[in-house]
Order: C-alpha cells, then structure tokens, then sequence
C-alpha cells in the first residue's frame, strides 16, 4: 500500500511539468492559443480501497497506477501525444472540482474530445471511450424496453450531453425533438411515412388527441367520413384539401340544400363521391339524378306528385320550357282550348292526341274539315262533346236555336 502510495506522489511532478516545456519535441505540435500551465493542486492520500488522487478532473478517468481509469475509460495518452500538444486538450479549470450538475463533455478535458471524434475524424461512439457503458449510462437505459419507451421517459438537457439531434434523427427518421410547430403540420409528414410516427406513438394516443376519430383513418374511412363533424376534420384539414376531391363544396354551406342542385344538374358536382342514389331517392322522393328520358316522362309525375318538383324548381323555370304557367291552373281544364288554338305545338311537348281524344270524346286537335259535319262525332246536345269546351252561344254563330 505504502509502495502505491509512493508511486502515485511520484508522478506528480510530472504532471506538474507537463504542457511547461520550453521546446517541445518534433513529435508534439505546438500548444494551441489560450493554452494555461497545468498547475496540479490534488489532493493525495488514502481513502477506503486503496490510494487516491482527488480535486482533478483527470483522475475522474485516468488512473496512472493502472491501464484504466476508475470509471473504466479506455485511453492512449502516448498516441494522443503523438497528434496534439497536451494543452488542446488540458485548460485551467480541469484543476478544478467538476461541479455536480454539469452535464456530461461539457466541462474539463472530455469537453475537447469531439473536436476530433466526431464521427468522420475519428469514431464517436460511447464505447470508443467507456469500455464499461454500465458505469456511465442512466438507470432507464437499463430497461429491457427503453428503445421502446424512453420517448415516456422525462426530458433531460443530459440527454444532449451524450446525444447529438442527428443521432436521435438518425433512428427516429425526422427531427428530433420534434420542432415547436411541428404539431401544427405533423400530419403531411404521418401521411407520407405512417411507420415512422409508429416507432414512438400508438394509435391511440393519435386516436385520442383526434377527438376520437381513428387515426391512421383506415381503409373505409372515405367512404364513411362524411358522417364526421367537418369541425373535426379542420383540425387537420385545410378547406381545400376537402375542395380538391369535393368540387369545392365541402363542407356545404348552410344554404346547400336550397342550391346543390344547379351544380348537380349540370354535372359539375360530384355528388357519388359521398352519396349513393338512394340516399338523393329518400331526400327527393323520387329517382335522382333524372333518368336520361325524364324530360319526356316527368308529366304524369309532376301532375301527381307536384310538390316533389318545387322542392328543386322553381314554378318560373317550369313555364321557360312549357310555354305556360306549370303546374296548370285549377282553372286550366276550362281555359286550355284557347292555349292550344294559339299554340298546339306547346300542347304537344306533353300531350299526345290520343290523350285529348280520350278526354274530349273526338279528334283532337280538330283535322281539317272538321267544321264540315264535325266528322259525325261532334254533339250540340246536353253533355255533348261539343259542350265540353263551347258555349251555345259559339256554336248558334253556324246553327239555328233547332240545332
């Protein structure tokens, strides 16, 4: 014990002298600007298992009783001598006590180290230094999931005293930590690589903070979505991503209901991309979109079912195509002749002649020739054909009061 003790106050000029000499070596480059003499003021003496050196930095490391320092740090001072001067390395204040909560390189000679090992100059792995990790890493680096878990883990600014941002990056696959508006526009960056996002966070936790909605949305979430409070989907969605695949509808206004169909009529809507038919069918209470003959047929439906029309049409845009106020009139069955004496072609957009054949007992229109004889069906008589649309009057302007 006495023979160690010796050994190590031996060296201790040698320390002392180190970074003085007044013509260093060829094999030793200059001391580099702002380089201080090392003036050792350690404490010697004997302490519970064996000597010790205390009140420098260096001896935290390097043992020179031994091939490693205490804390198992693997180190080669000759051939680091071979490449610096020792006061590259060796400041002032590694003279000094290392304060207890400075973080790891950061204070004394380990703060030089990744001047060189950075990774291209030199490795920079832990390992390359620490043959022991066990004596250097935090307790939560023990845990058999912490690659799994560590992101639970209690941000440290010791986290960065061992780890660069690009080394976290390098695993993750994006910066990291994330950056502070990096929630604002994660969800580009968890539509491009969903996996990445993955590595840290479980659905739910996505699921959770998104008000529920599941997330990653799955595959029949854009048949289905359209059920969701749009409020909900602003919270990620900008309106014109919704435009790009909507026709620039969505979310409808408050007044689509009133107008959707001028854009449905004309096809520059989308309607199927959210819609099944029988959804517009239960709405309009009839077949929509209109079936390509519709324009020919919709007669007997609009006579019957007059208020489904002006759910979408306006009584005015009836009357541009018909010619004549649509719906008829209550009125219309007394009034029509003159109408269609003006204008038989408007009658017949909708009419056939065997419809008026079948409502007025005779041809309809009346052929040419019909004033002669009427054709032998036309009645004067009481509930005659004729009397369904002439007064006496009009027909005492050819007969006599004997008919």
């Amino acid at each position: 014990m006495i023979r160690r003790l010796l050994a190590l106050v031996a060296v201790l000029p040698l320390l002392a002298s180190c970074g003085r000499r007044a013509a260093p070596s060829p094999s030793v480059t200059k001391a580099p600007a702002g380089a201080g003499p090392l003036v050792p003021k350690p404490f010697v003496g004997s302490r519970a298992g064996g000597p010790t050196v205390e009140g420098l930095v260096c001896f935290e490391c390097h043992n020179v009783l031994g091939q490693e320092g205490p804390r198992g740090i693997r180190f080669d001072h000759k051939a680091h001598g071979q490449l610096t001067h020792c006061g590259t390395c060796h400041g002032a204040d590694d003279h000094h006590a290392k304060p207890p909560d400075a973080a790891p390189h950061t204070f004394g000679v380990s703060r030089a180290c990744h001047t060189c090992h950075d990774g291209q100059k030199a490795p920079d792995t832990c390992r390359t230094c620490h043959a022991d990790m066990t004596s250097i890493e935090p307790a939560s680096h023990q845990r058999a999931d912490f690659v799994r878990s560590h992101g639970k883990d209690k941000s440290t600014p010791a986290c960065a005293g061992c780890h660069q941002s690009a080394w976290c990056a390098s695993c993750h696959g994006l910066p990291i930590p994330h950056a502070a508006d990096f929630f604002a526009g994660h969800g580009k960056q968890a539509q491009r690589t969903p996996k990445v996002c993955g590595q840290c966070h479980e659905p739910a936790k996505c699921t959770a903070c998104h008000n529920g909605l599941p997330m990653p949305h799955p595959p029949t979430f854009r048949a289905e979505h359209g059920q969701i409070d749009s409020h909900l989907c602003g919270k990620c969605h900008e309106k014109s991503f919704c435009s790009a695949c909507h026709a620039k509808t969505n979310p409808h206004p408050r007044n689509w209901l009133a107008v959707h169909g001028r854009g449905g009529m004309n096809g520059a809507l989308k309607c199927t991309i959210c819609h099944e038919r029988s959804y517009c069918d239960r709405c309009h209470g009839l077949a929509m979109p209109h079936p390509l003959n519709w324009t020919s047929s919709h007669g007997p439906t609009a006579k019957r079912q007059g208020a489904l029309c002006a759910k979408c049409h306006e009584s005015t845009r009836c009357a541009s195509c018909h010619g004549l106020p649509m719906p008829h009139p209550a009125s219309w069955a007394k009034k029509h002749g003159a109408a269609a004496l003006r204008d038989r072609v408007i009658c017949g957009r909708c009419h056939t002649e065997s419809q008026c054949r079948a409502c007025h007992g005779l041809a309809m229109p009346h052929p040419p020739g019909f004033v002669q004889g009427h054709n032998g069906e036309g009645t004067f008589a009481s509930g005659g054909t004729c009397r369904k649309c002439h007064a006496v009057s009009f027909c005492r302007q050819c007969h006599d009061s004997g008919g």
